[in-house]
């Protein structure tokens, strides 16, 4: 039944979205061993056939060989993912579309192949525009008409895949046209796995700069700002549209001791209850989603109100859907 959650950071496994997620992602060798168990499970390969593809072959042959198991293995169509949506009772996902082809070369999937799987099932899906920033103002007309003719709801920002860290000049004239609009901005805020580049290219520091510098942007700092999460809080606390959202973690993993999360929950019950948002990325946790919300309404100290507030209605009012 649809109507009670919204999952701020989520993933539609349609064929084409299917792949060119992978291509992004495992662009990075680092990659393919770190996040292992959901590779292996998108390719439909057993531990021992994905490690024996990846150790097998060069970096680039391997994510040829992945790339094509990934293409016949598992996708999903989208009114499909839509019942799996009511079953667990999601009433909105926000998922995105990337465009890397500057930095990675993988080739970019048109913005209106998302926005046509949108408008088929109105109100299910909030988008978010991964813009190639190095296109100048092409970049900037490129968000423009994403958000105001295709229906995007925002900003997508994963700062390492484009070279530069989130508060680099190449950003800036789209967090200016979303602060104008008014859309949000969600912007990676964790480590990356890429030893090529700073792991703290979307550290919280960052996050607090480009609020001081747009303080009428709203910004989802994705995943949770681990493993700096006390400095996320604070940065959240000092700024009203510095949103936090946890998603690539089990939920559970707030409440384990040593995880880094202990901040985040307690200050979530807090001074950031109307802070805090639920998104899954539940394409790497190999968890059924019900699962996954399961685990959040069972955090200690988390009443039904409270929960609420982490599941639906912070996520709500950020896109103007309360």
């Amino acid at each position: 039944m649809a109507g009670k959650y919204i999952d701020s950071c989520s993933f539609l496994p349609t064929r084409e979205i299917l792949v060119q997620w992978f291509q992004i992602v495992s662009a990075s060798e680092a990659y393919l061993k770190v996040f292992w168990k959901g590779f292996a499970h998108w390719a439909g390969l057993t531990k021992d056939q994905y490690f024996a593809i990846v150790n097998g072959n060069t970096g680039e042959r391997a994510r040829a060989i992945l790339a094509d198991h990934v293409a016949t293995a598992r996708s999903t169509s989208a009114q499909e993912f839509v019942a799996q949506m009511d079953a667990a009772g999601i009433e909105a996902a926000v998922i995105h579309n990337s465009d890397c082809s500057t930095t990675l070369g993988v080739p970019h999937l048109p913005y209106d192949h998302t926005a046509e799987i949108a408008r088929r099932f109105p109100g299910r899906f909030l988008m978010l525009a991964g813009i190639d920033p190095f296109q100048g103002q092409e970049s900037v007309n490129t968000l423009g008409r994403c958000v105001r003719e295709l229906g995007y709801a925002g900003l997508l920002v994963v700062p390492f895949r484009n070279g530069v860290p989130a508060d680099h000049e190449v950003f800036k004239p789209l967090y200016a046209l979303c602060q104008e609009l008014g859309v949000p901005a969600w912007i990676h805020s964790t480590n990356n796995w890429d030893p090529r580049y700073p792991s703290d290219f979307s550290h919280p520091r960052i996050i607090d700069r480009i609020a001081i510098e747009f303080p009428a942007l709203k910004i989802m700092a994705g995943h949770a700002g681990w493993p700096w999460v006390m400095e996320m809080v604070t940065t959240a606390w000092r700024h009203p549209n510095v949103y936090v959202e946890f998603s690539a973690f089990h939920p559970r993993s707030l409440a384990e001791p040593g995880f880094g999360f202990a901040p985040l929950l307690h200050f979530g019950k807090g001074p950031l209850q109307n802070k805090i948002m639920f998104g899954s990325t539940w394409n790497m946790l190999n968890e059924p989603m019900e699962t996954i919300l399961g685990q959040v309404r069972s955090l200690p100290g988390v009443t039904p109100e409270l929960a609420e507030k982490w599941l639906h209605g912070n996520a709500a009012r950020l896109f103007g859907l309360a």
